[in-house]
């Protein structure tokens, strides 16, 4: 007997709005939703000014201030359906064009449209973060969950496991909210941490998952407590939700009476309410003993010294700025209001610290940090509600942390070959330098001026070779800053900036800075386009920064791709130490794959999928019918991974080389964009010669490297492999427009 099942919610998320707006470009046949931020929909005028759109408005909405709120369900009658009564197709331009006319919040008429949507387009964060699924009320139970961009799952994940709380955040809590939690931590961070000089006016100490539980389990914290926790929590939640939907009860007699019966007093912030959901989500999790996730965590507790400014009285916190990083003074009078308040606290706060006064300009700040070490204590409950699970990117490769790390087992798994000929590709290592030195890229070689003044030689050599546009991989802003430091002194910069005008990634910038710089890269490589000339620009970039992800360097924006060393990240950074070892630890033990939860889907389940293919990369825009695309996917339903139980989690170090190498592979992947583009590799690093390492590179380019012992010799086959693309003038016209992606917004 078959039980009647409604059709599956089908949810697409990628890493960023940009990325998202590409999908539905190509999926706009269908009926789509595409939850975005207050940052990307609000249309009050009174908030466009304010940098934290998302408190801004919620402290409009708790005082019934916003009268573009009032008009939504108008809103929404307009985008359900079209005149001939079908579902209609809209994006967020469209939304917001049509919510100023009519006066109307798009941003929460849009999030009344996804409750029908059968397609939903979001930022990957929304579904894999427990707490922020939650907040937008996303119900994955039965779904289909497509995820773009996957390369960075596991990390999201992790993210998502943990938390950093400051003590201004607890003190705010014990006051706000009562808890004996909130105290007990404070209590923690005064009394029970010893801490241990890191450096100059820093110091920490660690615990693992099981020494904070021994701990709480001192102040008569137990399972049973924490869940009280939780529903308070959830109690406390449903009534401000239960305020904003219907603006009729009060929120203040619905909190008191809950308070009077459980002892819980009315919190009156947000903020706090979800600083206290996340702490009591992470504590949930290490006091169930199904879920066995002790070892999984590891709590950090830091103690900074905090200068204070002649500004940190006038503001919520110590650097004068108000909470969301803005001047108190630019704030609406609601908001100033909010930080008078809190001033109090934060005075309070700074004197539990010290015992002089603040005019002393110094305080401590301490900060309890809970790390997730596992991505599987977020990803793995995730997968087993879900109908099916695919993870999707051009960069996947390689493929064989997923299943260890995430907890998951993908029974299928795919990598697909690109759209392009190989004779549009040229890739080559170089592991020495015009003067015979060798390209050593690691940590401890790159400071000297042996290494520095031999690869600006060798990137001489390509940008006199390759036309119009080029991009420069280098590990970190440090060393991109020495490098041109020691290029201006020997005069080495004066000879690239002949050849090409160099332009840097500017590190930490507003969104406004960065479209600048890379309108101005586009120009210049556009202006030598239309003038014939050969000449163009070289943009300096940070593996894993913004040029290495989200943007298309497309035709002569890019035509040969610099890489140079590899991106390990920092092994002396904490956090890698304490995954590499945690990952060294769990590869000794086997692990099981948990049973599926049981829902009514389970006997349709179609399991879990790896695909390491661009879901743009399948469109008609690349020459890719929508045939082509059927059979890419059928070749991949017959690519079954084979069994493995049980799973064996990564040791450290390959779990270290995987993290470097998918931000390799995601930065030299930025010049081939589409089926008629072209371009350049040239791997400036003698470890990318070794066969070991070559695997380690996306499946698509492996079979394309060859390794050029000699300097002059790769020069000379890059100059071979252009001569037919330059026979006769080139016809090119370049991008002028920056196409940065937004990152994830807080959607809460």
């Amino acid at each position: 007997m078959y039980t009647a099942v409604g059709l599956p919610r089908i949810y697409v998320g990628s890493r960023t709005h940009k990325q998202i707006t590409q999908l539905v470009k190509e999926l706009r046949s269908n009926t789509v939703y595409r939850p975005r931020s207050r940052k990307h929909y609000c249309i009050n005028p009174e908030l466009w000014s304010e940098p934290n759109k998302n408190e801004a408005c919620k402290s409009l909405l708790d005082s019934n201030q916003c009268e573009y709120k009032r008009e939504v369900e108008v809103l929404v009658g307009t985008f359900k359906y079209r005149k001939d009564g079908k579902p209609r197709i809209w994006d967020m331009e469209d939304m917001v064009k049509k919510g100023k006319d009519m006066c109307a919040c798009s941003y929460f008429a849009a999030r009344s449209l996804a409750e029908d949507a059968e397609l939903v387009f979001c930022p990957y964060n929304y579904l894999i973060d427990p707490l922020i699924r939650n907040a937008m009320d996303i119900k994955i139970d039965n779904s289909i969950i497509i995820l773009d961009e996957a390369h960075n799952i596991e990390d999201a994940s992790r993210e998502a496991g943990g938390m950093e709380i400051e003590d201004t955040d607890l003190l705010l809590a014990a006051e706000e909210f009562g808890l004996m939690l909130s105290r007990m931590f404070l209590t923690i961070l005064e009394q029970k941490t010893k801490f241990s000089i890191l450096g100059y006016e820093n110091a920490s100490e660690l615990w693992s998952g099981q020494n904070l539980v021994s701990v709480l389990d001192d102040f008569g914290l137990n399972h049973h407590t924490i869940n009280n926790y939780e529903s308070a929590c959830q109690e406390i939640a449903r009534a401000l939700k239960e305020k904003k939907e219907k603006e009729k009860e009060s929120l203040e007699t619905k909190s008191t009476e809950f308070a009077k019966k459980d002892k819980i007093p009315y919190i009156a912030s947000q903020g706090v309410l979800r600083t206290m959901e996340g702490l009591i989500a992470i504590l949930v999790r290490l006091y169930d003993p199904g879920l066995n996730c002790l070892d999984d965590y590891k709590i950090v507790m830091t103690e900074t010294l905090v200068r204070l400014s002649d500004k940190s009285t006038r503001g919520a916190g110590f650097t004068g700025m108000d909470a969301d990083g803005s001047d108190p003074e630019h704030n609406s009078k609601s908001r100033a209001q909010h930080s008078e308040s809190r001033m109090d606290r934060f005075r309070k706060k700074a004197r539990l610290h010290t015992d002089a006064p603040l005019t002393s300009r110094v305080a401590k700040k301490r900060v309890i940090k809970f790390w997730c070490l596992n991505p599987g204590v977020i990803f793995q409950p995730l997968s087993a509600k879900a109908r099916s699970v695919i993870l999707t990117s051009g960069t996947l490769s390689p493929m064989d942390s997923f299943a260890s790390e995430l907890k998951t087992s993908f029974k299928v798994r795919f990598s697909a070959g690109h759209v392009v000929e190989s004779s549009q590709v040229w890739a080559g290592v170089l592991p020495f330098g015009p003067n015979k030195l060798k390209m050593d890229g690691t940590y401890k070689s790159v400071g000297s001026y042996y290494f520095q003044d031999e690869l600006g030689h060798a990137i001489e050599g390509i940008i006199k070779t390759v036309p119009h546009g080029a991009l420069c991989f280098v590990s970190s802003y440090i060393l991109m800053s020495n490098l041109i430091s020691r290029w201006k002194s020997t005069g080495q910069y004066e000879r690239l900036v002949q050849i090409k005008k160099i332009i840097l990634e500017p590190q930490k910038a507003t969104t406004k800075v960065f479209d600048n710089t890379l309108r101005e890269y586009y120009e210049c490589i556009a202006d030598h386009v239309s003038r014939g000339s050969k000449g163009g620009a070289l943009m300096f970039a940070v593996y894993r920064g913004k040029c290495s992800e989200g943007i298309d360097f497309t035709d002569a924006n890019c035509r040969v791709v610099i890489a140079v060393g590899v991106p390990y990240p920092s092994a002396q950074d904490m956090k890698i130490k304490l995954k590499r070892e945690y990952n060294d630890n769990r590869s000794l033990r086997p692990w099981q794959e948990p049973p599926p939860l049981p829902t009514v889907a389970s006997a349709s389940r179609t399991g879990r999928s790896l695909l390491d293919i661009d879901l743009n990369s399948i469109n008609h825009s690349t020459g890719t019918s929508s045939q082509s695309a059927q059979n890419l996917l059928a070749q991949a339903r017959q690519q079954q991974a084979p069994r493995q139980q049980p799973w064996v989690a990564l040791n450290g170090s390959r779990w270290y080389d995987i993290q470097a190498f998918r931000a390799y592979n995601q930065a030299v992947g930025r010049c081939i964009r589409h089926r008629t583009d072209w371009g350049a590799m040239v791997f400036l690093d003698f470890r990318l010669a070794q066969c070991g390492s070559q695997q380690n590179l996306s499946k698509w380019i492996r079979p394309l490297v060859r390794t050029h012992s000699d300097y002059d010799e790769g020069i000379q086959s890059i100059q071979k492999w252009l001569e037919p693309f330059y026979q006769g003038a080139e016809a090119e016209a370049g991008d002028t427009k920056p196409q940065q992606d937004s990152l994830e917004p807080d959607p809460k």
